[in-house]
């Protein structure tokens, strides 16, 4: 059996085998971003020392990946729908890869920063590009469960640039270690430039602004098109602001355990969004509904947050089970990708997953330096020995209290406002 390819001729077909594999490849590519995208996450205290920052600079420095991030979504999915697959997944990659060099030698706050940027620049059309090449090449009927295994391959690469980023960190050094992940992204494009490449059905070139102007206007004029891209900046902001930055710092303070322990923890709310997306994925395929997927992802995030954050001592068990129910809830992110697809057309599909993933990457942008504001607006202003602010307990409390809420909006916007249909 072969698969007629949505956006080719007609005549043209791929192989199941084919078509698996360069799926395969373009998600590395995602499992590439998501490793650089939270690696601060574990190499913060080097960061802290020897840039000698605070925690709103360093919230800073992180969010500026999700800028460039971003403003590049919509950019990302129009070209998308308008050339080739192989260059707009090469030339990005190549631009994560520099970042990631760039931020190795990061010698000041300025430097990093670009770093930062140049990476989420890259980094932007990674998502978009598997889910354009899944929309290309697999039967519309099995959307939603690629979509969460590609949101399950995201998480193993976010996990990557984590806990197991700590031994090559101190085997070699956080700047050494940024370098050899920089190799590694140069390796993958080039297995890419080898076997990612299809001809598609493109516009004319004549239509490219009329049709640029026209599928925004059908996204940003569709309400429903703002409602999911609500809820999914929601249901991520919890991965971006605490999984990805802010969890293995509280975890440290408020429960005394080390950097390792830690991360160990922050590491399962990974696991949980990895393996509940494709579980999701098909439970929503199977009851061929997507709100109520959507509304239990929502509570069960809201219930399990709330525990992580209070100020008791729960024991590592339960706390580390709290933690992954956390992650998992937030599958309802990615599901957010198959409710856009139903509601867009094949023309503006890879626009519309640019806009709503622009919502769901905004989140680390506003809520990674936020917390960190919130989080030095609290402290007592006391110093390390080495000139950097203590914080306690209570103040990464105080900050991260906002995903409390974040969960609860993405509850309220699922029960109320996203419709089944269009």
């Amino acid at each position: 059996k072969r698969y007629h390819m949505k956006n080719t001729d007609n005549l043209s077909t791929i192989s199941p085998r084919r078509a698996i594999l360069m799926f395969v490849l373009v998600a590395l590519f995602l499992f590439y971003e998501m490793a650089v995208q939270v690696s601060p996450s574990v190499i913060s205290p080097y960061l802290v020392k020897d840039l000698k920052i605070d925690a709103f600079v360093l919230g800073l420095i992180s969010g500026f990946y999700f800028y460039t991030y971003t403003l590049m979504q919509i950019p990302a999915g129009l070209l998308y729908d308008r050339f080739n697959i192989r260059p707009m997944i090469i030339y990005p990659l190549l631009f994560c890869v520099a970042g990631t060099f760039l931020f190795g030698i990061a010698n000041s706050v300025f430097m990093a920063s670009l770093a930062r940027m140049l990476m989420g620049a890259g980094s932007a059309f990674a998502f978009i590009g598997v889910l354009t090449v899944a929309a290309d090449v697999f039967p519309k009927r099995h959307f939603a469960l690629v979509v969460g295994l590609t949101q399950m391959l995201a998480a193993i690469g976010a996990m990557f640039g984590g806990l197991p980023l700590l031994p090559i960190i101190h085997a070699v050094g956080w700047r050494d270690t940024l370098f050899i992940i920089a190799g590694a992204g140069l390796f993958l494009a080039i297995f890419i430039a080898y076997f990612v490449n299809y001809k598609r059905e493109l516009p004319e070139k004549k239509d490219t602004v009329s049709s640029i102007t026209h599928s925004l206007k059908s996204i940003v004029k569709n309400p429903q098109s703002w409602f999911v891209a609500v809820y999914a900046c929601m249901l991520w902001t919890p991965m971006s602001g605490f999984a990805s930055l802010w969890g293995i710092p509280y975890l440290v303070k408020a429960y005394n355990l080390n950097q390792s322990t830690a991360a160990m923890i922050v590491m399962l709310m990974w696991v949980g969004l990895a393996i509940s997306s494709p579980i999701v994925g098909a439970w929503s395929d199977r009851i061929q509904r997507r709100k109520l997927p959507l509304i239990v992802c929502a509570l069960i995030g809201l219930l399990s947050f709330t525990l992580v954050l209070l100020p008791i001592q729960l024991p590592l068990i339960l706390l580390g089970v709290m933690v992954f129910l956390a992650g998992a809830a937030c599958a309802g992110q990615a599901l957010s990708f198959a409710l856009v697809r139903s509601k867009n057309s094949t023309k503006n599909l890879s626009a519309a997953i640019g806009f709503n993933n622009m919502a769901v990457v905004i989140s680390g942008a506003i809520f990674q330096p936020l917390i960190g504001k919130i989080v030095d607006v609290h402290s007592s202003g006391a110093l390390n020995t080495d000139g950097t602010k203590i914080y306690v307990a209570s103040d990464y409390r105080s900050g991260l209290v906002m995903l409390f809420f974040v969960y609860a909006i993405g509850l309220f916007v699922s029960l109320f406002f996203i419709k089944e249909k269009s």
